[in-house]
């Protein structure tokens, strides 16, 4: 099928609302789909147009650790949350960034990359990069208001009600989980960490924080 766009992300990035916007400005025309590393391997020589989400490290781990080692009750997170379960997924997830890595060096098609920490609750930045891949110009702004109204993080929290604070479940219609948002604000790192924690990850995830405050001052 050659009318694709591969929405692509290693995960809590803010991918799902980006997916939302996607199938609702894109569909039918497009087939939107949603890829993680596991998916990703699929694409590896493809060259349809692939949109990535890209995230601080330290607060995507974080958030990765409150589904993946809380999943079944998210809530148990801030509290639950030790020096310990960090030093468990470390390395998870530097082989994670590795995969968003390469494709960001090597994929074969045309791209973009959204940051999450610009994304965040500002659709004007959304709509003007998606419009580097993807014609908007007839886009009105009534449809905008639409998609806004349709995908904003509110909208997701009212999906996610109805699971709880169980993230093994979910729609396949919106894609949100049970307990899938807590804290979207940008720097959850800063907030939730003690020092010696937060130095831990400054210290492992150096070469990743690295890579992406050089890759964000020359793009």
């Amino acid at each position: 099928m050659d009318n694709i766009i591969l929405q692509y992300s290693i995960g809590r990035s803010g991918s799902t609302m980006i997916w939302q916007i996607l199938k609702k400005l894109c569909e039918p025309t497009y087939k939107i789909i949603k890829c993680h590393p596991q998916q990703m391997v699929e694409f590896e020589n493809s060259t349809h147009p692939i949109i990535i989400t890209q995230r601080d490290p330290r607060d995507s781990i974080l958030s990765y650790i409150r589904i993946s080692h809380f999943g079944k009750n998210t809530e148990l997170f801030e509290s639950g949350l030790n020096l310990d379960i960090l030093k468990s997924n470390i390395n998870i997830w530097k082989n994670l960034e590795n995969n968003l890595r390469h494709y960001v060096n090597n994929y074969k098609g045309s791209s973009i990359i959204l940051r999450y920490e610009d994304f965040y609750n500002d659709y004007d930045y959304i709509f003007n990069k998606l419009g580097e891949l993807i014609d908007l110009d007839d886009l009105s702004n009534s449809f905008k208001q639409q998609i806004i109204d349709s995908t904003n993080i509110n909208k997701n929290k009212n999906h996610q009600e109805k699971f709880g604070t169980d993230f093994t479940k979910h729609s396949d219609d919106t894609g949100i989980h049970g307990g899938h948002i807590k804290h979207p604000q940008p720097k959850l790192y800063e907030r939730i960490l003690n020092n010696e924690e937060q130095s831990f990850l400054n210290f492992h995830l150096k070469d990743e924080i690295k890579f992406w405050e050089n890759y964000w001052e020359n793009n």
